[in-house]
């Protein structure tokens, strides 16, 4: 109860006293510690979207290339673990080294179920349709892939690039950013994968996005269940009357006959209330879905040129209503310093606190392009007793070419971990820890 009225206070979005907030959190925010460094080989490059943590806090993810020399030089990518070690440092073990299409370019995160399996997506480093994989783990201490499904046509959607979701009954539900069929658009597909006695998988196509009005792309956008079962999510582009492109939210609730249909919660329009979704929802404690969006949000960010006056991106609140449907809140606007594009998944902590990372924003000074749009932060966001809400920047990314990618994790202690990308080139990107 005590969760729920902390996140229904009255909202205060910082317009008065962000400055001193935005002071204080620069003064504590703090470099990253790096637990490990990409080296771009057989390590792997360039690793993605987030990391998990299993109960004697190792760590798991993908890298979209490196771990060999296929796929056109880059490598295939990679599934890895990094174990901690008495002295505090960290060792890399490689589960799995992805060699070929369609089965290459892990482009998301991992899930785990209940014994201790491993699932992920593929997205075709280079000229295939992706895939849906298991690893699963041997007595010996390796690990064995499993190709659950490909697809097979464009019409069952194709380059899946977000993270998967498991149900009660094991059955993964997850979203391509391609395919589809149906004018105008290919717009993508959000897909069931049920398994069958006989360690097969048999695929269904959930709905098939069109563009307009239902939205289309969910690039990095994966699917969240409530307690009766519907499912959220989120398309990056799409919802309204084209050229107006911002993407939408949106609701699929099953049928007794085993159809799902779709409705549209929200559709962004490319102003004050963000623009370009590229992540993921989450439930918060007080039962209202959460949210990111890359652009849009205000006028823009403080340094000229910066995305073109659209905005630095915001944090929403989506609250159901009596009537059945649902309000969409702004409760952060990124402005720049703080931060801009949020891009990797929310999370929270047990006492309610919101998660994240930026890709541009924090050192306006930090950045390749011309002028510099920042390399990211890391951010807190809280909520006061007075009901204000407060955003503190942890941490800022410090390399031009490593910018936050991915979502952020956090361990019993309260430390943080998470990501950044690197450009493959002369950066391979990392795994970083912030101390509680």
């Amino acid at each position: 109860m005590e969760r729920k009225r902390f996140w229904a206070a009255g909202e205060s979005l910082l317009r008065v006293g962000v400055a001193i907030l935005l002071l204080a959190s620069a003064a504590t925010a703090g470099e990253r510690n790096t637990v490990y460094q990409f080296k771009g080989g057989t390590d792997g490059s360039m690793p993605q979207e987030g990391l998990i943590i299993d109960s004697a806090g190792n760590l798991y993810g993908t890298t979209l290339y490196g771990g060999g020399g296929g796929c056109g030089g880059k490598g295939c990518g990679t599934v890895f673990k990094l174990s901690p070690n008495s002295d505090g440092s960290w060792t890399e073990s490689l589960l799995h080294i992805f060699v070929s299409d369609p089965d290459s370019g892990p482009g998301a995160g991992l899930i785990f179920d209940h014994a201790g399996n491993l699932y992920g997506t593929t997205i075709g480093a280079q000229w295939g349709w992706g895939s849906v994989f298991k690893l699963g783990p041997n007595p010996d201490g390796s690990w064995t892939e499993s190709m659950l499904w490909t697809p097979k046509v464009h019409e069952d959607g194709y380059e899946p690039h977000a993270s998967l979701t498991m149900d009660a009954a094991g059955n993964l539900y997850g979203t391509t950013q391609w395919g589809g069929g149906g004018p105008p658009y290919s717009g993508g597909v959000v897909f069931r994968l049920t398994p069958n006695q006989d360690g097969s998988w048999t695929y269904s196509k959930l709905y098939a996005f069109q563009g307009n009005p239902d939205g289309r792309l969910p690039i990095h956008n994966p699917v969240v269940f409530d307690n009766a079962g519907n499912l959220y999510g989120q398309t990056t582009y799409g919802g309204d009357t084209y050229p107006v492109d911002g993407g939408t939210v949106y609701k699929l609730a099953p049928s007794p006959d085993g159809t799902w249909a779709e409705t549209v919660l929200y559709c962004f329009e490319e102003g004050d209330d963000g623009d370009n979704p590229t992540s993921n929802l989450v439930f918060g404690p007080d039962g209202s879905l959460y949210g990111s969006t890359y652009r849009g949000g205000g006028s823009g960010c403080n340094e000229p040129g910066y995305y073109d006056g659209m905005g630095c991106g915001t944090i929403f609140r989506m609250t159901p209503q009596p009537d059945g449907n649902w309000k969409l809140k702004i409760i952060y606007r990124f402005s720049g310093p703080d931060g801009g594009n949020p891009s990797g998944p929310l999370t929270f902590d047990t006492r309610g606190n919101l998660y994240g990372t930026t890709f541009h924003g924090g050192d306006m000074a930090c950045g390749t392009e011309a002028p510099p749009l920042g390399c990211g932060t890391v951010f807190r966001l809280s909520r006061r007793p007075d009901g204000s809400l407060q955003m503190r920047v942890l941490a800022f990314h410090n390399h031009p070419n490593s910018h936050g990618v991915g979502g952020l994790v956090l361990d019993e202690g309260g430390n943080i971990y998470g990501i950044s990308g690197g450009d493959g080139k002369t950066t391979f990107g990392s795994v970083f820890k912030i101390a509680r």
